[in-house]
């Protein structure tokens, strides 16, 4: 009932992509969801051995079974280790080639890192958040795209950019190819209305940080400070790939206001460096804690199985209740 286009295309049970979740190491994250039926996502991680860090993540996945993929931001000076380690990989290793179906890629051109991919026979989404960047993302080569409203957490394009409502069946209308929605996108209502603008799945980030199996990354004492967070607690700060939602709290809220004094990123590394000590301290009030206006939805952290068994459950009473419209 479930089963969409991206499901034949990737070997997937269930039509739900991890989110990416960089710079932090989501391989136990991405193992659970590949399990489940989803496709788990390598996150791009900081390293002084990106090649042999990106080995080992994928030797991971291809050892738990299940399709994957891995993401890296196009501007990261990791990208080519990254992608090679990633291609080499699947060098006379067929049970890698089974697994390893897709690289994502954002934050910058896909040209440069299409070729590559697409010579390794693997499919290339890139993460986009405006029309012109589908457009020009399905010329460069890309078999697919995750289409980001501006609801998402992490990198987005502006303070005010276009929502997840308006953005993915402005883009469905205008490409040839699948498309992921991505952006406050949390249960199986979410699904079922991605599914009716045109999406052929869903891609979430939020909703998996705040589950048991992120806990490698996503510290317990700040994911029960985000179950009670509301829609409206996130704020948009500058970062270096630029404008970045985080959860509003004390520490964004010292960034905003140094920002309107005038303050640069550069004037901010104090801060960001304070936040992410406070995150791997578990700190809610001063951590750095990009994520979407989705956790506004979310009420419990679970594990990734009971998740994605209660979005199925969801999106069946979902259309259910559709059905029960006439």
């Amino acid at each position: 009932m479930l089963h969409t286009a991206i499901c034949d295309l990737l070997g997937l049970r269930l039509p739900i992509f991890q989110g990416a979740l960089g710079p932090h190491d989501t391989t136990d994250l991405a193992v659970a969801v590949s399990r489940a039926g989803g496709l788990g996502m390598i996150s791009s991680i900081h390293g002084t051995d990106v090649y042999g860090d990106t080995k080992r993540q994928v030797a991971r996945l291809v050892e738990a079974g299940g399709s994957f993929g891995i993401n890296f931001p196009v501007k990261s000076p990791d990208g080519p280790a990254r992608l090679r380690g990633a291609l080499d990989s699947l060098a006379k290793n067929e049970r890698a080639r089974r697994g390893l179906r897709i690289v994502v890629t954002s934050a910058g051109s896909p040209t440069v890192f299409n070729k590559d991919i697409r010579a390794a026979h693997l499919h290339h989404f890139h993460v986009v958040a405006t029309v012109e960047h589908a457009m020009k993302a399905v010329d460069a080569g890309c078999t697919g795209l995750i289409v980001e409203g501006n609801e998402s957490g992490g990198h987005v394009l502006s303070a005010v950019g276009p929502t997840s409502m308006t953005l993915i069946p402005a883009v469905i209308e205008r490409v040839d190819v699948p498309v992921i929605a991505a952006g406050g996108f949390v249960d199986g209502k979410g699904l079922i209305a991605a599914l009716a603008l045109g999406a052929v799945g869903i891609s979430m980030g939020t909703r998996f940080y705040m589950t048991r199996e992120a806990n490698g990354f996503a510290p317990p004492k700040i994911q029960a400070a985000l179950v009670k967070a509301g829609v409206g607690d996130t704020a948009v700060v500058p970062s270096v790939f630029g404008p970045n939602r985080h959860w509003r709290n004390s520490h964004v809220n010292e960034i905003l206001a140094r920002v309107a004094k005038g303050e640069t990123l550069a004037d901010l590394a104090d801060l960001k460096k304070e936040g992410a000590a406070a995150h791997a301290a578990g700190n809610a009030d001063r951590a750095t804690v990009p994520i979407g206006m989705g956790v506004g939805r979310v009420d419990s952290v679970r594990s990734v199985a009971e998740l994605l068994d209660d979005i199925v459950a969801g999106a069946r009473q979902t259309l259910d209740a559709l059905a029960r419209l006439g």
